[in-house]
């Protein structure tokens, strides 16, 4: 291996986080209301299954549910979240203190469009009387 370790050495150094990470995911679906154990994978009675694959199934069941849950309400936050602060991070990037300087700069730009819109309506205006005339 790349790092120079054994898989069977980095076992156990890795399950106790992993485990514990996956206690915390399933403690913070608690409040959600999803399936409880025995209501998963076709209720406590639900006998078609041998003992493990039964478990198993229960825990694949919740674990689904949970993930699902937790995966809409994040996205839900977020979604919100950037929808708040989206308009807020634009708003502040255009509204920007304006010097002097770049004010009449807008200001001769706007004159000298004004300008030649006058003169084209003028023009048409004249051609329009000479048509007519």
């Amino acid at each position: 291996q790349a790092t120079g370790g054994s898989t069977a050495a980095v076992a156990p150094l890795c399950a106790p986080p992993l485990l514990a990470w996956l206690y915390i995911f399933y403690r913070v679906g608690d409040p959600f209301p999803v399936d409880s154990w025995q209501e998963a994978a076709g209720g406590p009675d639900s006998s078609t299954l041998d003992g493990a694959a039964a478990i198993s199934g229960r825990v694949l069941h919740l674990c689904i549910n949970r993930a699902g849950i937790i995966g809409v309400t994040l996205t839900a936050a977020m979604s919100g979240a950037g929808a708040v602060t989206g308009p807020a991070a634009a708003l502040s990037r255009r509204l920007r203190p304006v010097t002097p300087s770049e004010l009449r700069t807008a200001e001769r730009a706007l004159l000298a469009s004004l300008h030649t819109f006058l003169q084209g309506s003028h023009r048409y205006a004249n051609a329009q009387q000479k048509h007519t005339a």
